[in-house]
């Protein structure tokens, strides 16, 4: 194509081809997060229900959640679609989730550990 000066053409059909494969691996990496996602919510839905954990259909969509915005990450750090702007953003998202999850413990953690000692008295 370059005897044609169409080096833009040539140039955007080489990306295309380079971009395809990258396409396919970061759709494979979200199709397995998915999997291990809904896995995992199905058997810590189960574990949070054993234990009669209140809302744990709620804690256990939040731990799909976090593992597949985990996974989307990879797949677009895969694309190399603005790396460090999703690093960023996944970074920014995963110290916010840490936080708020630290909150919620110390709020509710009162109950939660008299909880866990009524559990270790009876037995």
């Amino acid at each position: 194509m370059s005897t044609w000066k169409l080096t833009i053409l040539s140039d955007l059909l080489g990306k295309g081809i380079i971009f395809l494969p990258r396409l396919i691996i970061s759709l494979i990496i979200f199709g397995i997060g998915w999997l291990i996602a809904s896995s995992t919510e199905k058997v810590s839905l189960k574990a949070l229900r054993r234990e009669d954990i209140p809302r744990s259909s709620l804690i256990a969509r939040f731990i799909k959640a976090v593992m597949l915005l985990f996974f989307s990450a990879m797949a677009l750090v895969e694309l190399d679609l603005a790396r460090e702007i999703v690093i960023i953003g996944f970074s920014t998202i995963i110290i916010t989730l840490g936080t708020l999850t630290v909150v919620l413990v110390l709020v509710s953690g009162k109950e939660f550990m008299k909880k866990i000692q009524d559990s270790l008295e009876e037995e």
